[in-house]
């Protein structure tokens, strides 16, 4: 899935690539042989200039039920415009509580030179930032329906708590809603593969108002 239309990520980064996952859960990261003149295709607002690339790998883990996210880590791959990077084999760190979905990134960010500082900017724009999620892995055991979203502390967390953050989730907002208008407890609502029960549902062809949903 790509995160921007106009730079789509396959198209802009011709690279091969392919993730596999471990038993104890980290990511390995199979990339291609890359050079940069030739495998860095120009797609709408591609920048004038650049002259070092960097190809960043991002592992990234959400629970919307108890509504947070954590960074599990993130690894970059640096380059000048006339260096080339032979295939390789990128490990990363992706354990997390199973009730997470671990999903991994990859961008590619683009650097130009400053002559009297010798600084490097960032070209990446609103329009031009190739990036996309290559792997996404499913929650081992979800969170329960009746879950409460996470309170983040460092007491709590001390060696995760800078890589955590609290995240909003609508759909634990329409659970609640649909236990109120419909009389159906968080708990009763079917997981995928199990038997349907029935509910209190409108009638078939009769009008229905979402209006309290938006609220």
């Amino acid at each position: 899935m790509d995160f921007n239309g106009s730079s789509k990520l396959s198209e802009v980064l011709q690279i091969s690539h392919s993730v596999c996952r471990d038993a104890e859960g980290n990511l390995e990261v199979t990339l291609g042989r890359f050079n940069p003149r030739e495998d860095v295709k120009k797609a709408a607002g591609y920048p004038k200039r650049a002259s070092r690339y960097r190809i960043r790998l991002m592992a990234v883990a959400f629970d919307f039920r108890q509504e947070y996210l954590e960074y599990l880590d993130i690894k970059d791959l640096d380059l000048h415009q006339t260096e080339i990077m032979e295939a390789q084999t990128i490990s990363l760190n992706a354990q997390a509580d199973p009730s997470c979905i671990v999903m991994l990134s990859m961008s590619l960010l683009m650097y130009d030179q400053v002559g009297h500082t010798g600084e490097y900017i960032l070209l990446n724009n609103k329009g031009f930032s190739p990036c996309a999620i290559i792997a996404a892995y499913q929650s081992e055991q979800p969170a329960p329906n009746t879950a409460n979203p996470i309170s983040l502390s460092i007491e709590a967390y001390p060696d995760r708590y800078m890589k955590m953050q609290e995240m909003g989730y609508d759909g634990n907002r329409l659970l609640k809603e649909l236990h109120r208008k419909y009389k159906v407890k968080p708990e009763e609502i079917p997981r995928k593969g199990t038997k349907v029960r029935s509910c209190q549902l409108p009638e078939l062809g009769k009008r229905q108002s979402f209006k309290d949903y938006r609220q």
